[in-house]
C-alpha cells in the first residue's frame, strides 16, 4: 500500500523490534514493525534460530490476540470451585490491585550472556519447586498436539459439515492412540525415542518387495532402513502381550506365521 504526503507527514514513528514469541514454548525470534505506537506486522528474525526467518500461522496471529475487543484486560478469579465437562467456573474479573503469587523460574545457560526467566502467576499453595514442575507439563503437551499436527495431520478437517468434521477428528485421535501404544508396549528399546513421524515414515509406510511361493508370500525389506533385530523384537513384544512368547528375543522364538510373513533382506532393487 502506498502512503500520501499527508500520511507519511503524520508517521512520528516508523520501527522494527527485535523479540520473541511467546504464542507456544519453541519461543522463536521475530521482529515487530511498530507505527506510531501500533504493531502492525510480525515476521521471523532473519537467520536467527530456531525459525530462521519464519512464522507460523500461530505466531502472526498474535496481532489479533493483542488488539482483539474481547481479550482478557484483567485478571479472572475461579468463583465456581466445582470442575468437569460442561461447569460454569464462574471466571469474575478483580482489580489489579489484589494480591497474587507469582512463582519464577530463572535459568543461566553457559552460552548465554543473559539468564532465561519465566514466571508463573498462580492461586497454587504448592511450594515453587511444585508450581515451576507443574507448568513444565504444558510444554510437553503442546508437544504431544504437535505430534499429532504433523504425524498424523489431524487439523486437515475440510468437511463442510461439523458432524463430518467430528467424526474425522475421532479416526485421526483412533489413529493417534494406536500408533502412540505401538511407540510405547511394542517398540525396542533401542527405538523407543522414535516421534510418531518417524514411525510412520520409517516402520508402517515403508517399502518392500513382495515375492510370491507357491504356500506363502513374503515381504522382503531393505535391511539399510530398518534392521532385522528390530523387526523381530518387535514382532516378539506384539506376542509377548499376548503371554506366547517368553525368554530371550531371537527368531526361534518368533510363531512360525508371523515369522514367515516378515523377511529383511538384503537392499532391495
Amino acid at each position: 500500500m502506498r502512503l500520501t504526503t499527508a500520511a507519511v507527514a503524520e508517521v512520528q514513528e516508523d520501527t522494527w523490534i527485535p523479540t520473541i514469541c511467546d504464542m507456544c514454548y519453541n519461543r522463536c525470534n521475530i521482529r515487530v514493525h511498530r507505527v506510531n505506537g501500533v504493531a502492525v506486522k510480525i515476521e521471523g528474525t532473519p537467520e536467527a534460530p530456531p525459525n530462521l526467518g519464519k512464522t507460523c500461522a500461530k505466531g502472526n496471529s498474535a496481532l489479533m490476540s493483542l488488539y482483539s475487543p474481547h481479550r482478557i484486560k484483567s485478571p479472572l478469579i475461579r468463583t465456581n470451585p466445582q470442575k468437569g465437562i460442561g461447569i460454569d467456573p464462574g471466571w469474575k474479573p478483580i482489580s489489579w490491585d489484589k494480591e497474587r503469587r507469582v512463582c519464577a523460574k530463572i535459568e543461566w545457560f553457559v552460552d548465554q550472556l543473559f539468564p532465561f526467566v519465566n514466571f508463573v502467576v498462580t492461586n497454587m499453595n504448592s511450594s515453587p519447586k511444585a508450581v515451576v514442575k507443574w507448568n513444565n507439563k504444558r510444554g510437553t503437551a503442546e508437544g504431544w498436539i504437535k505430534q499429532g499436527k504433523w504425524a498424523i495431520t489431524w487439523t486437515r478437517l475440510s468437511c463442510q459439515k461439523f458432524v463430518e468434521n467430528e467424526v474425522s477428528l475421532s479416526l485421526f485421535i483412533l489413529a493417534y492412540n494406536l500408533d502412540n501404544f505401538l511407540r510405547r508396549l511394542v517398540l525396542p528399546q533401542g527405538v523407543k525415542h522414535w516421534s510418531l513421524d518417524s514411525i510412520k515414515t520409517r516402520l508402517i509406510k515403508t517399502g518392500a518387495k513382495l515375492v510370491t511361493h507357491s504356500r506363502r508370500l513374503v515381504f522382503q525389506l531393505a535391511e539399510a532402513a530398518v534392521p532385522r533385530k528390530v523387526f523381530i523384537e518387535l514382532f516378539c513384544n506384539i506376542e509377548n502381550l499376548l503371554g506366547r512368547v517368553t525368554g530371550p528375543v531371537s527368531a526361534a522364538t518368533l510363531p512360525a506365521p508371523l515369522w514367515m510373513a516378515v523377511q529383511v533382506t538384503g537392499p532391495v532393487r
